[in-house]
């Protein structure tokens, strides 16, 4: 499995804990759906969406998990990476000030506000679905203004907080490549497969 920059292709270090992201709402409401639900939209070779809320991300996290060799795995990863870009991404919310609204309960309220008003009205988040002979391959990407990835590359799982595990997720439990382009803004995953 391996996290890297464009230029920067680093292995990581398998992990055999538990999965993180079980106790997540979303994902599990996601695996549900999973679980009983088969896709009857036949099979995806490519597809490129645009979604801006929550709702549609958890709607097309089911679709295309459905489409991975794992969709349990897809799932968490996909949901993970997604929510970042619209929340840290399009609506510039920071990590810390995430923690402070997820512990006051205004996290919610405080996403509807920002997709209302400018400049984060409109923006959108776009995903690129590509199946290959190899696997399958996601390019997600924002509208804001990038982060330093690089401080991410060898992240850690936490526990401290009620957010902070979304790049752990995607990295050491959903996909088996995840590799961040230009200012950040932009991460591609790979699913082999």
């Amino acid at each position: 499995m391996t996290i890297s920059a464009a230029s920067d292709s680093r292995p990581r270090p398998d992990t055999s804990a538990p999965e993180p992201a079980a106790n997540l709402p979303q994902i599990s409401a996601i695996r549900d759906f999973l679980s009983n639900h088969v896709s009857s939209i036949g099979v995806i070779v490519n597809g490129d969406f645009l979604i801006r809320t929550h709702e549609q991300a958890e709607c097309l996290a089911t679709m295309l998990a459905n489409q991975c060799p794992d969709p349990m795995r897809a799932a968490a990863g996909i949901w993970e990476l997604v929510s970042n870009a619209i929340e840290h991404g399009n609506l510039a919310i920071s990590y810390d000030d995430k923690t402070t609204l997820l512990q006051t309960g205004c996290f919610e309220s405080e996403i509807a506000r920002r997709q209302s008003v400018e400049p984060f009205a409109a923006r959108q988040v776009r995903i690129q679905f590509a199946r290959g002979d190899a696997g399958i391959s996601l390019t997600i990407t924002d509208e804001g203004d990038g982060f330093d990835y690089r401080f991410y590359l060898d992240c850690t799982l936490t526990t401290d907080r009620p957010n902070g595990r979304g790049l752990y997720v995607a990295s050491h439990y959903a996909f088996d490549d995840l590799t961040f382009l230009g200012k950040g803004n932009s991460v591609r995953a790979f699913m082999r497969g």
